[in-house]
């Protein structure tokens, strides 16, 4: 006997045939499915976005020297000076303390968001209230009661609320063409995930002001130092040069509110939902559904062959 005797193939036909033959068992399976995508397409709480786009600031410490630029640059780097890198570089570094963990560690605590983070399951509409999880956190008593294993508390760490933090609230993309950012904030309430968007632009931008007038206080302090040992007359304007750009970068950062990013579309409370998508849910039940019945009919036909 031949080997295609022994194993015969099943063709596309015989499929059809077969699926056709069993047409319950795929009713049945793609209803079991179908309503089991349902349940868990209306169990799943309304998910609200607010979005704002923020412009990086273009001011650049260079442009105030003028023609000065080139003179200054030899003295600044012998005082081990910057006089400030490409707009690109800035924008970055800035882009990079807004993801940063030891800022958004420090957000979420100066907020108390810790609860809205981690316990809190759905919002609702009408009563404008948050739903907790009991076994997370007794509303009650204000206490964290989640069961977890060493090293872990009850109560969530700093670490456990920037992860949870980064990968289900906050969205952030950047266009590569127009350099604009978009910053998105995800949450059950869509009041909270405004104020949550607006306190984070105005927490990165007084965070980056504050490094500022620390850096250019730092820099003055070692300019006058440096002043008063040397007697040299041009290296002295130099420096009374360096010092008033650091003085202008001060100004700069104590008037500007928005100093790092500003604000081209502020953010809204969303009156849409952002997810979930509970008709692709159901689709995709459905699909599940068809897709075992047909393998469990493939595999039955195959055995009896």
């Amino acid at each position: 006997m031949s080997v295609e005797q022994q194993n015969p193939e099943l063709s596309f036909g015989d499929l059809v045939n077969q699926v056709w033959k069993n047409k319950g068992l795929v009713i049945v399976v793609c209803i079991f499915t179908t309503l089991a995508g349902l349940y868990v397409a209306i169990s799943k709480p309304d998910v609200y976005m607010s979005e704002v786009l923020l412009s990086p600031n273009s001011d650049d410490k260079s442009s105030s020297l003028g023609g000065l630029t080139s003179e200054l640059s030899g003295i600044s780097t012998l005082v081990g000076l910057s006089l400030g890198g490409s707009k690109v570089d800035q924008t970055l570094l800035n882009l990079e303390v807004l993801k940063s963990r030891h800022f958004l560690t420090n957000f979420i605590e100066e907020n108390d968001l810790a609860v809205k983070i981690m316990a809190v399951t759905s919002w609702d509409m009408h009563k404008k209230t948050l739903s907790y999880d009991e076994k997370l956190y007794n509303q009650d008593s204000g206490q964290w009661v989640r069961e977890v294993s060493p090293p872990r508390q009850p109560k969530p760490s700093a670490q456990e609320l920037y992860e949870a933090f980064t990968e289900d609230n906050l969205v952030i993309t950047s266009n590569t063409e127009t350099g604009l950012l978009t910053v998105a904030i995800k949450h059950y309430s869509p009041y909270i995930a405004q104020q949550i968007l607006t306190g984070l632009v105005d927490g990165i931008n007084k965070e980056l002001r504050e490094r500022a007038l620390k850096e250019a206080d730092l820099s003055i302090q070692y300019l006058e130092s440096a002043m008063k040992n040397t007697d040299v007359s041009q290296s002295i304007r130099i420096l009374y040069e360096l010092i008033e750009t650091q003085q202008n970068e001060k100004m700069l950062a104590s008037v500007k509110d928005d100093y790092a990013f500003k604000i081209i579309d502020p953010a809204i409370v969303p009156e849409k939902k952002y997810g979930p998508s509970r008709a692709l849910i159901i689709v995709l039940a459905m699909m599940l559904g068809l897709f075992l019945s047909v393998t469990i009919i493939t595999i039955k036909f195959s055995r009896s062959l």
